[in-house]
Parts: C-alpha cells; structure tokens; sequence
C-alpha cells in the first residue's frame, strides 16, 4: 500500500494504492489534474511508503503508529480484526535513529528515519507473526543494519543490510542473545516460547534449536536473561537470586561466576565489554563474563541499556521511570516518567496488578540517542514515541 498526505489549498484526502497488482488504483476526491501530480508524488516515494503526520509534541506519549496500522489490511489473525491488532515490538539502530515497527500478525518490520512520521516496509514479505516481549527485536548495537527478529506463530528473520536481504528461521523463541561478533551470526540464545522454562540455542542461524538449559522464569518483568559473546561463550540468569552463569563450550556445562543478579533480557555486547541491566545498576563484565561489577552508582534498570554515541551515554528503563547517563553511570538522570507512560496507555490496564516491577512481559522499549526519543510498544497497543525535553 502506499499513502500520501498532501495539502494542496485545502487537504487531500489519502490516496490508496494497492502492491503486486491485486487492486486497482483508487483516488479519492481528486481532480485529474491533482490526481496525476499525486502520482508521480508516489512513483518518488517508492512502493512501500507511509506518511504519518504525527506533531512533534515534545515531554508527553504520542502514537506514531495510527497510519501505518490503518495500511495494514492482513485480515484476521488468531481471531484479531488487522484493525485491533496494531504494533507488537520497537527497536532503534542509535547511530541513526532509525526506528523500527512490527504491526502484529503480519509480521510486517517498517522503518522510519525521522521519529515516526514516515515509514518504509522492509521485511520484503518474508516474516510473519508477532514480537511479544523486550528484545523480540535485537539489533546489533555495533552496526544497525544488522537485526534479527524473533516472531512467534509465524517466523522471524535476520537482516544484514538493513532489510535488503533475510534469512528466514521458524518462530521457536520469545526472544534471543544473538553472536553479533560473526560477520554471518549462527549462534543464537533464545527463550523458548510457552516452553516451561527452557533456554533453547542455535548454531545454525535459527533453522533448529537445542535444549541447553532448565528451570529458567520468564513472566512478570524479570527472571530469563541471556547472552552471546561469542560461538561458544555464554551467559544465563535462569530466574530471580540465581546468579550469573557462563558456559564455554556451546551449552553443554554451565559455571556459576557470579552473585550478582541481572533484571534485563538481554546482556548488551557494546565495544568490547558485556553490559546487564540490573536491580543494583549497570553490571559489566570486560573478560568475555568472567568476573562482574556494578558500574558507577546505583541504578534500578529492568531493561536496557540503551546506547548513546558511544559507551559513557546510556539509557535505562527502571520502575522510577526511565533513566540516562553521559558519564559512564557516574551520575543518572529521570528524563521521563514511567507513570506517565502506564497512565497515558490505560490507567486501569490489569497487567500491572500485582506487578511490583510495573513493567510486564509485554513491554518493548527503545531509545533513538539522536533524537532524544523514547520508544514503547507493548502487543496490541499503538507504538508511542516521547521526545525528551532536557
């Protein structure tokens, strides 16, 4: 589909097109003086472009997502109306800013490189399914072109140039760990869906996975954590108290290395050094998970973190809100809110009942360092940006 905003004298209304010839064009309430320049408007934006006239409202939640749900026409999935399913996870590539959205059930990954207001669909009609929780996205935080998408009742995919190419791989896992320091990655440290508390590996680029692990949690804001520092290093947090362990040899025997109990999904492989989100602060280890220390001052991070230009700029999301650092972890700052984040959503939305993390398994956050921008997506909700105001 491709849709256009325009104001010539008084605003035109959308403009539909539908791909691979399955429809005719349809124009509505346009001359054909109006009609042709919307065309060649269109041939300049390419097949696969969504224009969103979002404001740029900056200290409060703004869906930037509503234009690009209404293109979408899948038609049912799992009994969900395409119009009821809107977004399902978020991810930014933070030298660019570049955001990324998956509309729910499709499976379609759509890109925007100006905060949400433009989009262009990338996933080339290869995926198909939906994110469900925090770093069902993971981009790699070294080269952004680089993401893996994890989607259940469908199948992910990996991208090595920006959505140009994929490799397709069936929807195993919620989320996963991904060997980022392989030019081609095979290795993958995955979540298995409903799976009763299993860590699942793959050394094949996510064609088949293998049981390495047991007796993981992975509900309520916390538990699983995961990381791939390399083909053969790994590291697992298998639920609340339990440590960090590493393995050294593919998952098959495992090493308790230390006490300290990460809270993020996901251990953040960033210039030579493995970063965890934790209850305490920033964890990071600088001999491939060997040893760990919390770095800087304390911080309650659930998940992240998020890079920024480079190592000492950071961003967290932690049940006080969301939390950055220029130094290093030296210092922190609230630069928004997470109550204004549950209020502005749904005031009365059950998934926070009894929750005393105040972040659900459904969460997907992001952080565009270039713009200042915060992402949320949660599954079925509308994808919201926050430019921050500092």
């Amino acid at each position: 589909f491709v849709y256009v905003h325009s104001e010539v004298g008084a605003r035109l209304d959308v403009i539909q097109a539908k791909a691979d010839g399955q429809e005719s064009w349809s124009m509505k309430g346009l001359g054909r003086n109006t009609a042709l320049a919307a065309i060649a408007v269109l041939c300049l934006c390419g097949p696969w472009a969504v224009a969103d006239d979002t404001p740029d409202a900056k200290g409060k939640w703004t869906s930037v997502s509503d234009k690009l749900v209404n293109s979408s026409k899948v038609g049912d999935f799992a009994g969900v109306p395409s119009d009821k399913q809107k977004t399902t996870g978020v991810a930014v590539d933070r030298a660019t800013g570049a955001v990324f959205v998956v509309l729910n059930g499709s499976g379609e990954v759509w890109r925007s490189s100006d905060v949400g207001k433009n989009y262009e669909r990338i996933d080339g009609g290869k995926l198909r399914g939906r994110c469900e929780t925090g770093w069902s996205l993971n981009v790699d935080p070294n080269d952004g072109r680089r993401m893996a998408c994890f989607l259940i009742y469908g199948n992910g995919g990996l991208t090595l140039d920006g959505g140009k190419t994929w490799k397709a791989y069936g929807g195993t896992v919620d989320f996963a760990a991904v060997d980022w320091s392989a030019a081609d990655p095979q290795v993958m440290l995955g979540n298995a869906h409903d799976g009763g508390g299993k860590a699942m590996l793959s050394s094949d680029g996510g064609k088949t996975w293998k049981l390495v692990a047991t007796g993981t949690e992975s509900r309520n804001g916390s538990g699983i954590g995961l990381g791939v520092i390399d083909a053969q290093t790994l590291l697992l947090h298998r639920k609340d108290k339990s440590g960090i362990e590493r393995s050294t040899d593919g998952g098959q025997t495992w090493e308790q290395v230390s006490a300290l109990n990460p809270a993020g999904r996901v251990a953040v492989v960033f210039k030579e050094a493995v970063y965890w989100a934790g209850p305490d602060g920033i964890l990071v280890s600088k001999d491939k998970g060997k040893t760990w220390e919390i770095q800087g001052t304390a911080v309650e991070a659930l998940q992240g973190p998020f890079f920024g230009k480079d190592e000492n700029q950071m961003m967290v999301v932690g049940p006080k809100g969301f939390s950055k650092t220029n130094d290093r972890a030296k210092t922190w700052k609230i630069v928004a809110p997470l109550a204004g984040l549950e209020s502005e959503l749904d005031p009365d939305n059950p998934i926070f009942k009894n929750n005393k993390l105040r972040i659900s398994w459904f969460d997907n956050f992001a952080w565009d360092p270039v713009h200042n921008a915060i992402y949320h997506s949660r599954m079925l909700e509308a994808t919201r940006r926050y430019l921050v105001v500092e």
